[in-house]
């Protein structure tokens, strides 16, 4: 017996788990004691002892050797993924409401998103780009791209989901900025009662074939905001996006990162593909969206953005946005 006692000892101080010494010492002791009093207690009993302290150590021994195993690290994911298993249907829709600065983190889906604001503005970002969706745009979001959004303003949302793989075909492989045309505002709308489009649907189907037709033929409508390879260009952008009605000219923005005016002239073209004074609109008319629906008066929506007149800055919006700030949105 007292073999099983060093044993026991020995396993006991290997394994974490140190009150299982307490469990083995009084097994010991009882064993001992049956030893002793052999006479009062069967055979069978002791030898059912005997095994029952061998399991006990060699359950123990185990556990032990089990956790010396190193564990797999886990594969954790930045983003959410969200799957929605409704195979006997082509899309679906969804409709819903954001309070003002409500966030939804980094996130993708299995099924391709044409994702549009009936009122309010949503912000979205992606590795690729910034884009802000006001009633008269709409985002496609390809499937499995990573993605986030926040509301600016109050934002009334409606977001059709394709999963057929004959209409995701006919879509872009990239996220892409779409301007709304009264056609496809209607066509979403109307989809929006219907909620779900089975393949089987013809009905259905046809309005979507045309909602699709319609998107191919719509142009591109986004504030170009790519990952930006130049630091100093990177420096450029982000200080007018903090600041849209920041009044400086090409030129000081170049002596102030350490640039000509030359060089950052054409980085804008190379990385941007457009002139600094029109993106630098682009992004006076997009910062001016979520005031104005929220009904702020254009004259100090103006003046905070740097323009002189009301009428400079519906002059540069009318152009930007094709339609003038006071008749943007319904």
């Amino acid at each position: 017996m007292p073999y099983f006692f060093i044993l026991t000892v020995s396993t006991s101080l290997l394994h974490p788990d140190f009150t299982s010494l307490s469990a083995c010492l009084a097994a010991y002791h009882f064993s001992q004691n049956a030893r002793a009093n052999i006479n009062q207690i069967s055979i069978n009993s002791y030898l059912n002892i005997q095994n029952l302290y061998c399991m006990n150590i060699l359950f123990y021994t185990v556990s032990w050797l089990y956790s010396l195993i190193p564990s797999k690290p886990e594969n954790k994911r930045m983003a959410i993924d969200f799957h929605t298993a409704l195979p006997d249907l082509a899309a679906w829709t969804m409709s819903k409401d954001f309070p003002s600065g409500h966030r939804i983190g980094l996130h993708r889906h299995s099924e391709g998103q044409l994702i549009f604001a009936v009122a309010g503005v949503m912000e979205l970002s992606t590795a690729a780009g910034l884009w802000l969706v006001p009633p008269q745009r709409g985002i496609w979001m390809p499937p499995g791209i990573e993605h986030s959004m926040r509301a600016r303003g109050t934002v009334s949302l409606r977001t059709l989901y394709i999963q057929s793989a004959r209409y995701l075909a006919q879509m872009p492989l990239s996220p892409r900025s779409i301007g709304i045309s009264p056609l496809m505002r209607e066509i979403i709308i109307r989809l929006m009662l219907t909620r779900s489009i089975p393949f089987a649907d013809h009905k259905e189907s046809q309005l979507l074939d045309l909602l699709i037709g319609e998107i191919e033929w719509s142009g591109e409508a986004a504030l170009p905001l790519p990952p930006l390879n130049d630091q100093r260009l990177q420096r450029v952008c982000s200080a007018i996006l903090a600041h849209p009605g920041d009044k400086r000219g090409l030129n000081e923005w170049a002596e102030l990162v350490g640039a000509s005016s030359r060089t950052l002239a054409r980085l804008f073209q190379q990385e941007l593909g457009v002139s600094y004074l029109y993106w630098r609109q682009q992004v006076c008319a997009m910062s001016a969206l979520p005031r104005l629906s929220a009904g702020e008066p254009i004259t100090l929506i103006a003046s905070d953005l740097g323009y002189e007149t009301p009428g400079a800055f519906s002059s540069m919006f009318r152009r930007i946005m094709n339609a003038a700030p006071s008749q943007y949105f319904p």
